[in-house]
């Protein structure tokens, strides 16, 4: 898009810019504009929740910055996941195998075993990809995977499930 038209979009309210050289459309989700304009990628429960996942935190907005970023703006309310991510640069979201693996470090065991199973039910992700999750997890996670069931139909049902099966 040349400079004239740009400016044409940006006068009409079709198009926002959100920080300098980084432009989006004015229907853009909310939470990936603030993670586009704090200069991240939408990431961890933030994304998922975008998506239709079932997640435990509904307030923070979750977002990954390379490891070598540098002269970002304010990031308040924000909740930063510094690490390198498989996304190209200008990707304004993470993928979904590490939002997944994020989100089980950010949530309490029993709230991650609840996102993996809505995602898992929702077809996210497939039962291989499930298992890269595990892989990139540390080994202390890896006793949730046997808790895991796709056949969950709601967040709700997989917290049930799992009290019910504390109590035996």
């Amino acid at each position: 898009m040349g400079r004239a038209a740009l400016r044409s979009a940006l006068r009409s309210g079709s198009w926002l810019r959100v920080r300098r050289d980084v432009y989006l459309a004015a229907d853009t989700p909310t939470p990936l504009v603030r993670a586009a304009a704090v200069g991240g990628r939408l990431d961890c429960v933030s994304l998922l929740r975008l998506r239709g996942v079932f997640v435990a935190e509904r307030h923070s907005l979750h977002v990954q910055f390379e490891r070598n970023a540098s002269r970002l703006p304010s990031r308040d309310g924000v909740v930063a996941h510094w690490r390198t991510s498989t996304a190209a640069r200008s990707d304004l979201v993470c993928g979904m195998i590490e939002a997944l693996v994020q989100a089980c470090r950010c949530q309490p065991a029993r709230f991650a075993v609840a996102t993996l199973d809505s995602a898992w039910h929702q077809g996210l992700v497939t039962e291989s990809e499930v298992a890269k999750v595990f892989c990139r997890l540390p080994q202390r996670y890896r006793k949730l995977r046997n808790l895991l069931d796709p056949r969950a139909e709601s967040g709700t049902e997989t917290l049930v499930r799992l009290m019910l099966r504390s109590l035996g």
